[in-house]
């Protein structure tokens, strides 16, 4: 039974401290004080010059210290803050509600802030959100939802966006030097976009509107282009009978600006 209940005040006395950091340093500290005084007065050597000596000793080691343990907590703080936003966003993603689009977008404008562009945005439902400027770069976009988005100056480069959705989405002066195997593009705006080197194998760019955007390298395999506009759009020579393969008609191959 004694047992017992000593056990229970240590157990009480640990908690108490734990919850209250700052006595527990204020009660190490007078106890440190106490017992340096008692030193002192037994020491017959003792000077008050010892003691500004060692105060100044002191006070670098906190100044320092202090310094090191603020740097520390500070990228603490950012690595947890970075890990809830992400977990945030895997929890949200795959729902087909307003509500939970809102909280993604909110989550990666967050970790933007923070530095992070390249995050898991797999099945995520985007649908009609305001992502002007977004930078989403080396994000996993695969088979996400971006149908009526705005996506006006956003950096794309470096997606893997596999069967992504982007129909009738605003992509103008976007970057989309990336991976869009089978994306959909049904009627998006994707004027002076930046395509070069993109993959856009399978994909089907139906009635969308591709003025003024560089296709330089790009990857049209497949590519379903019926209603493309290629007003002034830069496209390799090379890729003439790609396009004539995959089914563009005289008047579109006419409107492009074939580069050698």
């Amino acid at each position: 039974m004694k047992n017992f209940k000593s056990y229970r005040i240590r157990e009480k006395i640990s908690n108490w401290l734990t919850n209250q950091p700052f006595a527990f340093y204020l009660i190490s500290a007078l106890l440190v004080a106490i017992v340096v005084f008692t030193l002192n007065r037994l020491d017959t050597q003792f000077s008050f010059h010892d003691i500004l000596v060692e105060g100044h000793g002191l006070l670098f080691d906190l100044i320092v210290f202090g310094i090191i343990l603020s740097i520390y907590d500070t990228f603490r703080t950012k690595r947890e803050r970075i890990q809830r936003y992400k977990e945030e966003i895997k929890d949200f993603s795959g729902w087909k509600e307003q509500e939970a689009s809102i909280r993604v977008v909110s989550n990666i404008r967050r970790l933007g802030a923070l530095g992070v562009h390249k995050i898991e945005l797999t099945g995520s439902f985007l649908k009609g959100m305001d992502l002007q400027g977004l930078n989403i770069s080396d994000s996993n976009i695969v088979d996400a939802d971006f149908s009526n988005a705005k996506l006006t100056k956003a950096d794309l480069s470096g997606c893997w966006g596999e069967y992504a959705k982007f129909d009738n989405s605003d992509l103008e002066y976007a970057n989309m030097q990336g991976w869009f195997y089978a994306a959909s593009f049904t009627g998006a705006k994707i004027r002076f976009a930046n395509m070069n080197y993109c993959v856009l194998q399978l994909a089907g760019l139906d009635n969308a509107d591709l003025s003024y955007s560089s296709l330089l390298s790009a990857d049209l395999a497949g590519a379903s282009v019926k209603g493309t506009r290629f007003y002034k759009t830069k496209i390799n020579e090379y890729q003439r009978t790609q396009l004539q393969y995959n089914g563009a008609t005289q008047e579109q191959l006419d409107e492009i600006e074939w580069i050698k």
